[in-house]
């Protein structure tokens, strides 16, 4: 959070104005693009994909556990969601730093993957234990 807050406060975003067409634009806050914008959008992008991998290890190593312990089956399901998650993260990052992308593919691709990466991940784990309780 202190990270966010100092590359907030080193390089301050901005509305800026993208014309699309003649007839159409569109506004965009971002920051101005300095060394300070890249530093800290890196440091932004690394951190978030090594919780992500850590994740997706913890969810590798602990898929055998709900062989082991009965109480605690919904490892698999946590896995699944993860997985999703890396698989969405990746689609959706890969429309977003595409330079040859307009902005509404690449607005409705962000979106579309965060949808799914959160829908099937609630659905993944949530679904099961409804169907156990009606069951």
């Amino acid at each position: 959070m202190a990270v966010l807050i100092i590359g907030l406060l080193v390089s301050p975003p901005e509305p800026v104005l993208v014309q699309v067409n003649p007839t159409s634009h569109y506004w965009v806050c971002e920051a101005a693009p300095t060394v300070n914008r890249t530093i800290f959008l890196s440091f932004g992008a690394i951190y978030a994909g090594s919780m992500l991998i850590f994740a997706t290890f913890l969810a590798y190593k602990t898929r055998s556990a709900g062989k082991h312990y009965d109480h605690y089956n919904e490892c698999k399901q946590m896995g699944i969601s993860v997985y999703n998650i890396l698989f969405s993260a990746l689609v959706g990052f890969t429309a977003m730093i595409n330079p040859l992308a307009n902005y509404y593919l690449k607005f409705y691709s962000v979106a579309v993957a965060i949808l799914w990466a959160t829908t099937f991940s609630l659905a993944v784990l949530f679904i099961p234990k409804v169907y156990i309780f009606y069951k």
